[in-house]
This record gives structure tokens, C-alpha cells and sequence, in this order.
């Protein structure tokens, strides 16, 4: 993309740490445009934007997130997702949309969070016998889309639905 711009502009790659690049940022005088896929306001860098620099103005132009897309490619109404991300973040949200015994669950994952680490993690709570798992790559790229189930290894991130097959039973008390 660099390579793309006119002369006299500046390409600011998004990478950890964040302080940099909004150093980078302040450094500019003039607007910026920020490239973000999908819909930066669904767990991306708008927010990220909007929590570091709130008194910026900030125009979105929002495309498919990669759940959404995901459940476009498997034909999957999703009004009633629970969505969770764990791309930096504790497994928290997951455990609890499993717990509560969500029908659908949508999960962004980063690099030690893969499919296969969420597979494994319900399968040590007994969770694998209730979900079947969709992972979706590199969506909206023609040439390397891929949705499979889970069948290792993905390239990450990427995202994953998993679809309650069953209701796991959920006893309650003791018999007396």
C-alpha cells in the first residue's frame, strides 16, 4: 500500500505498540485516513481511535466484519450471535456465552487464541460435544478464502461460529 501513495504522503503501518503510532499521528499536520478493514467500530481500530484521541472527528466508511461475512458464507441468519472477541483478551466472554448455553456464538481469536486453542479449551470443559465449529480465513479475498470445520492448522486470525448441536445438562441441587 506504501508504494501506492502520492508523493509527499506517509504510510503509518498499525503494530504494537499503539504508542508509536499515534506518536506517528500526532507528528502529521494535515488530516489522516486510517485503513481498517471490515467495520472498524466491531471490535477494530476506530474504537481503539475513538478511546485514545476522543476529541478527534472520525468519519467511518464500514464494510462486512469477518463474523458477519462468515455467516453470510454459510447461509446463517445471526441476529442472535453472541459475539466475543478474544483477540488480546481473557477467555472470560467465551466461558460465559458456553456456560449460559448460547445456540450461536461468534468468536474473533488472534495468535494464541486459534481455533484449535478454543477447541481444546471446550473439550476440557466438556463443551466439544455440544458445538460444531466453522472457522472462516482471509474472507472477502477471492484467492485464499477458505471455510472449513475445524481441521488444523489455520493461519490466524481468522474467526469461528460455533453452532450448539445439543443442550448440555445442566443438574441442579443434590438428590436428597
Amino acid at each position: 500500500m506504501a508504494s501506492q501513495l502520492p508523493t509527499g504522503y506517509k504510510w503509518i503501518d498499525i503494530t504494537v505498540p499503539l504508542d508509536d503510532v499515534f506518536r506517528q499521528y500526532d507528528e502529521l499536520t494535515d488530516n489522516l485516513i486510517i485503513f481498517a478493514s471490515g467495520d472498524p467500530l466491531f471490535y477494530g481500530f476506530a474504537a481503539t481511535v475513538q478511546r485514545e484521541r476522543p476529541d478527534w472527528h472520525l468519519t467511518v466508511y464500514p464494510s462486512f466484519h469477518s463474523l458477519q461475512l462468515l455467516a453470510h458464507r454459510l447461509c446463517l441468519p445471526y441476529q442472535n450471535m453472541r459475539m466475543v472477541s478474544l483477540t488480546g483478551r481473557p477467555w472470560d466472554a467465551l466461558d460465559e456465552a458456553l456456560i449460559s448455553g448460547c445456540s450461536l456464538i461468534g468468536c474473533l481469536t488472534d495468535w494464541a487464541k486459534t481455533p484449535e486453542a478454543i477447541w481444546q479449551r471446550m473439550k476440557e470443559y466438556g463443551y466439544d460435544a455440544y458445538y460444531t465449529m466453522t472457522v472462516g480465513e482471509h474472507l472477502g479475498n477471492p484467492i485464499a478464502e477458505r471455510v472449513t470445520p475445524l481441521n488444523p492448522p489455520h493461519q490466524t486470525p481468522n474467526c469461528v461460529i460455533l453452532r450448539q448441536t445439543a443442550v448440555r445438562p445442566r443438574p441442579f441441587g443434590i438428590p436428597e
